[in-house]
């Protein structure tokens, strides 16, 4: 869901840089989200760049393999999946529907008198009323993260195994390898190797995790105020008034677009900021 949330938003910028590729015309072809995607994969595909491997931990990667085998075999995303991400999306939604109004608001920043208002209704109390189809939605946008989830899982496994492998070569040492390796050998080292990361989505942790989230919610207002008095501290952004002709100039030609068709255009490139509120 993300991924193709982040593709969307790719192709939305690009439509609005270019508004004539929002309608296909004989010139310009509307951007696909292939093209979006792998625009934005290949954006991301530098964020996280890790140092080389030493010729010493080069040397100990076999044994960091072997490690890795253990503790995260292949098909332990697959297992992850099937016995605990598939069952638990269910419970999510359901769970989801039974959050108050109320919290939502706390998060959207309404005001206490707004949020007491509110009551005891919970989101599906809402939803029933708004959108007759909601369960179906909910439903189908659960299928289509599991088929998501279907299409890569088994992709994504061995690059971050062989990511594992050498995280191991470099964290510890030729002995400390050697070591786990004859733990895992044993029965109850094999086992415990065999559970490390499926116990991360045993439902006893999982419950545990869901006791952190009203804990959490209760610091959402609290934060909320502050990033808002911390971001009226900044600059406002600049609007197309503020911009020197050379400014606009440069701004247009990034976006591909004539300085007149910025100028027709700046109320969708330029949001002016809501006024805050005096804080009560």
């Amino acid at each position: 869901m993300f991924a193709r949330f982040l593709a969307l938003s790719s192709a939305a910028i690009i439509a609005l840089a270019h508004p004539q590729a929002a309608v296909a015309d004989d010139h310009t072809p509307p951007p696909s989200e292939q093209q979006a995607s792998e625009a934005l994969s290949s954006a991301l595909a530098n964020m996280f760049v890790a140092d080389p491997l030493s010729s010493e931990q080069e040397e100990r990667l076999p044994e960091a393999m072997k490690v890795v085998d253990s503790v995260f075999p292949a098909g332990t995303y697959r297992t992850m999946m099937d016995d605990s991400v598939k069952p638990m999306m269910g419970s999510m939604m359901g769970a989801a529907d039974q959050l108050p109004m109320s919290m939502m608001g706390q998060m959207l920043g309404l005001s206490s008198e707004e949020v007491t208002a509110m009551g005891d209704a919970t989101i599906g109390d809402i939803m029933e009323i708004m959108d007759p189809a909601y369960d179906q939605r909910i439903n189908l946008s659960s299928q289509l993260s599991i088929d998501l989830m279907d299409a890569v899982v088994d992709q994504i496994e061995p690059p971050l195994r062989a990511g594992l492998t050498r995280a191991y070569a470099v964290k510890f040492t030729s002995d400390q390898l050697a070591e786990m390796n004859a733990f895992f050998a044993t029965e109850t080292g094999s086992y415990y190797a065999s559970q490390s990361f499926l116990i991360f989505t045993d439902p006893q942790v999982m419950a545990a995790m869901s006791d952190m989230m009203p804990v959490m919610m209760e610091q959402i207002p609290e934060l909320t105020r502050k990033l808002e008095a911390d971001m009226a501290a900044l600059p406002a952004p600049r609007m197309y008034e503020d911009l020197s002709e050379t400014e606009k100039g440069q701004l247009a030609e990034l976006l591909g677009m004539s300085e007149a068709e910025l100028e027709e255009r700046q109320s969708s490139l330029f949001v002016r900021p809501r006024a805050s509120e005096p804080s009560e």
